[in-house]
């Protein structure tokens, strides 16, 4: 039986989306271009991306790459990503799952690169709504093409949302296996590793390596303020199981100031979620 749960760590991500590199090199514009214009406003997005800072995209720009897009199909399609990528963290899953489709459906033959992008995007508001089955399809095309393309930020953020998937359908053995694939994905990529982390305390069962993990995962968060305000609560939960009052409250607070000094981080139906994947 599948478990939706109640504690789920919200990296949307990551998935999700949401990665991003300390040492903030330049990330690679893996699209084919094809308007100067548009590809240089979009390769400012990309970079923002990658720095995890898409709260920070200017609307304008977005504004500007639909009009450039103008009947083009192919740019349409990837306006229609950027303006989901950029500005997802305040939209409803259902709502982004119908632009992407959208976006899907305008793209051409040949612009691989571009529709794992999309499917990648779709699957990650799947999971949101818990619809398991096309989240996995929707990120398993995407892995493929990533993997071709060698694009080791995106792979192994794919990677880490089959993790949260796996965990989540109570299949923690192939989500252990997805972890051991986006560990290395981020390896490769430089990345820091404090997602890496927090999903191997959510995996273990033994509460002081949870928590050790959980530290490690603090401690080279940097601006992956989301990812961080969740291990800061994780752990004032653990604390709060040995009745260490005055460290889960410390955690907790911890935590909050994450949330109130973050701009990736939305409030929806009751509960946090930082800017997905």
């Amino acid at each position: 039986m599948l478990r939706h749960n109640a504690c789920r760590p919200w990296v949307l991500a990551f998935m999700l989306a949401a990665v991003w590199s300390a040492q903030a090199s330049n990330y690679k514009y893996h699209f084919k271009k094809i308007d100067r214009r548009f590809d240089a406003i979009a390769e400012r997005l990309n970079q923002l991306d990658f720095e995890n800072r898409r709260a920070e995209a200017n609307p304008k720009d977005l504004q500007q790459l639909a009009q450039l897009a103008g009947k083009h199909p192919q740019l349409q399609a990837r306006s229609i990503y950027w303006q989901v990528r950029m500005t997802q963290f305040n939209a409803r899953p259902t709502e982004c799952i119908q632009q992407l489709k959208k976006a899907e459906r305008l793209c051409q033959p040949g612009y691989d690169y571009d529709l794992a992008l999309i499917r990648y995007q779709l699957a990650g508001n799947y999971d949101r709504i818990s619809e398991y089955m096309q989240c996995y399809r929707n990120v398993s095309m995407a892995i493929a093409v990533f993997r071709k393309a060698k694009d080791y930020y995106f792979m192994g953020n794919a990677q880490l949302l089959l993790v949260q998937l796996f965990h989540e359908i109570n299949d923690d053995e192939h989500a252990s296996e997805q972890l051991l694939l986006a560990k290395k994905s981020y390896e490769t990529a430089g990345y820091p590793l404090n997602r890496i982390y927090f999903y191997q305390a959510m995996l273990t069962k033994d509460d002081a390596e949870k928590s050790a993990l959980l530290a490690k995962s603090v401690a080279v968060g940097g601006r992956d303020w989301a990812m961080t305000m969740q291990a800061y609560l994780n752990l004032s939960e653990l604390a709060l199981d040995k009745e260490q009052t005055q460290k889960a409250a410390a955690y907790y607070n911890m935590g909050k100031a994450e949330i109130e000094n973050s701009p990736l981080i939305t409030y929806s139906s009751g509960r946090y979620f930082p800017c997905p994947m």
